[in-house]
């Protein structure tokens, strides 16, 4: 049986009203940061979303576009006057012209909205504060600044009709406007929009309504809720359950399930690597039983074969993979192809995405694929001059970098010290729920050798040996190694790494441990030492917990690690480490730590020591990953990718 009899079922077409999918694979909306400073997308956004296209996912919601000037965000989509109908116009034709159906996620940001000198406060159904530090409180609502958003949203999605979209999509999740209206927790009014569940959801009612009423038979109307807040008082699956039938009765076209809100104390809106897949379908398969327009699930759902199961299962109508997408746009084809080996993997590791789009409100970027975003860095040009190239590292940026060089036309060779592909990642992979980042080793290495690079694994690469192979390019991606601190007793014997820890899975470690360094690393070795039981305080000096990770996935290990009882200290001062203690130094306090091992996790620093030797052999040697810079996976492929591309 081939993978293309297999996913039948994702490669079904759905009709939603008089609109047919050609499968049931969806894009969801993920902002992007692409558009103009005015939100107006530009060519760059144009080409973002057709490459979806063509790829072949079944239909491609665009990103969330305000319905009126002020927003969540300053890189937020904007589709707030008609001025911005060509730009959108361009935009939905380059999602037809691949042959996907084009909508279009409408939003108001309602008491989330940017608040700061010259811009109105915030509004929201009741008076409110989101809870992070220095948010603005919310003004509530009047009933004429009600009806006033409702006509807000039923222009917009005129512009929409008249831009050339299938329909738009309500953001009625994640704390946005119309969920704090759904939300008991953000919703304390006793009017008509106000109360229980079925008057919570009357603005909604009202939008979608009033939309139906304005737009053409064919335009569609569908409409995204989050199943669970997960937020003490607010929206529960019951209330969801309910609110879904209240929005079918009121004409709207399918329901899209996620969870979670800026409320929420774990991310589920936006789940990193710690959520398993597909974590959000029970709440999709709930609802989907109790109505009858189709329902579309997502959260962390990457492969084909999961989408297939949820589908045949009859959990859901429609399947969201939206980062699985930024990693492979191809994904959609190369399954129906039965190509599942060939799709690049999503690691949740929401580097390139959330991290950085959504709450760094800088242009979206992916780990794993650099050319999200830059269709021009994906156009390897033949060389016509093929060099003989050594790649020294079988990390991440080696591999990428022996790829693209192989696909350019030069004869590539790879050399790994160790006896498995990997470099630094394989030491990210070894905490607890980490180990989907080895999916991506698996990928580069199947990668290279498709490509025909001669990888060669336990090659040492010394000074002779890379003379003897005579290169004419050596790519140097030797990664990093440890920093070790300086601190008095810091080689006594019951000192060890992190990485030392992780790959001996804390073998001979001690019971009670301190770590040195509370970093992303130091903080991903406590939680697996505490995980194992042990009794483990984490050490900083700087002021910030795992402040070198993305606020997502930092929030659930610093709460995880709450929760098993670790003791993180910020501002300290290393004085000395004894063989059953450390001494420190805490806001000018001086504590002994009695421990019986110490791990080192204190940073590190490019492993370029070979660079100035390689050069004295004569040939053009060029520094990628972290030989150049420590950073993330994201910077490493990115930097061999580009190296690669343009030497």
């Amino acid at each position: 049986m081939t993978d293309r009899i297999r996913l039948a079922r994702l490669f079904e077409p759905l009709k939603i009203g008089p609109v047919e999918l050609r499968n049931r694979i969806v894009f969801p909306p993920m902002v992007t940061g692409y558009g103009t400073a005015e939100g107006k997308p530009t060519q760059r956004s144009v080409d973002y979303y057709a490459e979806r296209s063509r790829g072949g996912a079944g239909l491609i919601i665009v990103e969330a576009s305000a319905v009126e000037p002020i927003t969540a965000s300053p890189i937020e989509l904007r589709f707030c006057a008609d001025d911005y109908v060509e730009s959108f116009t361009q935009l939905a034709a380059g999602i037809h012209a691949g042959g996907a159906k084009a909508i279009v996620q409408l939003v108001h940001s309602g008491g989330i909205a940017l608040s700061y000198e010259g811009l109105p406060q915030p509004i929201g159904p009741s008076s409110f504060q989101i809870p992070m530090p220095g948010a603005p409180v919310a003004r509530e609502m009047t009933v004429a600044e009600i009806e006033g958003v409702v006509r807000s949203f039923v222009q917009t999605a005129g512009r929409a009709e008249t831009a050339g979209f299938d329909g738009i999509e309500l953001h009625a999740a994640h704390g946005y406007l119309l969920c704090q209206f759904l939300s008991p927790l953000t919703n304390r009014r006793q009017d008509a929009f106000g109360g229980d569940v079925e008057r919570r959801a009357k603005f909604v009612v009202e939008v979608i309504q009033t939309i139906k009423a304005r737009t053409s038979k064919g335009f569609l109307v569908g409409c995204r809720i989050s199943g669970d807040e997960y937020a003490e008082g607010g929206l529960t699956l019951d209330m969801a359950v309910e609110t879904a039938q209240i929005l079918e009765r009121a004409g709207v076209d399918y329901l899209s399930i996620s969870a979670g809100s800026w409320w929420a104390k774990t991310p589920y809106a936006m789940p990193p690597i710690f959520l398993r897949q597909g974590y959000m379908v029970y709440l999709a398969d709930r609802i989907k039983q109790t109505v009858n327009v189709p329902v579309m699930t997502a959260g962390r759902i990457k492969s084909p074969r999961m989408a297939e199961d949820i589908l045949s299962e009859g959990r859901a109508d429609l399947v969201g993979m939206g980062r699985a997408l930024l990693a492979d746009p191809e994904l959609p084809n190369k399954a129906l192809q039965g190509r599942l080996s060939e799709i690049r993997p999503c690691i949740a590791c929401n580097i390139g995405c959330f991290d950085r789009a959504t709450f760094g409100m800088k242009d979206l970027k992916c780990a794993v694929n650099p050319t999200v975003g830059r269709p021009e860095l994906g156009l390897l040009e033949q060389t016509r001059e093929p060099k003989k190239v050594l790649v020294i590292g079988g990390g991440p940026a080696g591999m990428t970098a022996a790829i693209v060089a192989a696909k350019r036309g030069h004869s590539v060779a790879l050399w790994e010290r160790r006896g498995t592909p990997g470099g630094q990642v394989t030491i990210a992979a070894l905490p607890p729920s980490k180990e989907e980042f080895l999916d991506i080793v698996e990928h580069l290495w199947r990668e290279a050798l498709r490509a025909g690079v001669d990888v060669r694994l336990n090659q040492t690469a010394d000074l002779a040996a890379v003379r003897d192979f005579g290169p004419d390019i050596v790519i140097l991606a030797t990664g990093s190694k440890p920093e070790r601190p300086s601190i008095h007793g810091v080689d006594g014997p019951n000192v060890i790494t992190a990485s030392e820890v992780l790959y001996s899975r804390a073998h001979g470690v001690g019971q009670k441990v301190v770590v040195v360094g509370g970093g992303e690393v130091g903080c991903e070795t406590a939680s697996f030492l505490a995980w194992l039981g042990k009794q483990v305080t984490v050490l900083k000096r700087g002021p910030k917990m795992a402040d070198d990770m993305g606020i997502l996935a930092r929030s659930m290990l610093l709460g995880g690690l709450r929760d098993a009882g670790v003791e993180m200290l910020t501002g300290v001062a290393y004085k000395q480490i004894a063989a059953d203690r450390i001494t420190i130094t805490v806001q000018g306090e001086e504590r002994a730590l009695a421990c019986d091992t110490v791990v080192l996790a204190a940073g590190s620093k490019p492993d370029n020591q070979l660079e100035e030797a390689l050069r004295s052999l004569g040939c053009q040697v060029i520094p990628v990953g972290e030989a150049v810079r420590v950073g993330n996976v994201l910077d490493a492929v990115e930097s061999a990718w580009i190296a690669a591309r343009e030497m």
